[in-house]
């Protein structure tokens, strides 16, 4: 919706502001809860990809970042269909969910029905769920904005 009123090169950022302040309440509600050595994983690779896909959002032809919301919205349809419940993922892993997270996320706005699964297939629930996922986001929210400044 975002998209549509603003513009991609606006929507992003505004996007951006929005999910830290939600997310930064989500962590602190469920301080408690939280899983830092998955936090973690997951920052050692989404940092680098947020700080890369916000690089690129500001360079790359809104053309191309247009046919890739696109497609990532296919991609996300589909995934989810032919493969809702995902087996249970080492901690490492996250490193592999946290980079395509966090170039998904600097480029297109939000990936979180590609994280959720992860997160719960972890093992995640409630409260160390909400906390553990809105302080991955919050964390590659912050080096995304960063990036687009």
């Amino acid at each position: 919706m975002f998209t549509a009123l603003f513009g991609l090169r606006t929507a992003v950022p505004v996007l951006t502001v929005t999910q830290l302040a939600s997310n930064a309440s989500r962590v602190w509600l469920n301080r408690q809860e939280l899983q830092w050595p998955l936090i973690g994983w997951f920052a050692i690779g989404a940092v680098p990809t947020a700080l890369a896909g916000g690089f690129l959002l500001s360079r790359a032809p809104l053309e191309v970042l247009l046919r890739a919301l696109g497609v990532f919205l296919l991609v996300v349809v589909a995934w989810r269909r032919l493969r809702p419940y995902p087996r249970r993922p080492s901690t490492q892993a996250f490193i592999g969910v946290g980079a395509a997270s966090g170039l998904g996320s600097a480029l297109l706005g939000s990936v979180g029905p590609l994280t959720a699964p992860f997160f719960l297939a972890y093992g995640l629930l409630r409260g160390a769920y909400i906390g553990t996922e809105a302080a991955c986001a919050l964390l590659m929210g912050a080096y995304r904005s960063r990036s687009q400044a």
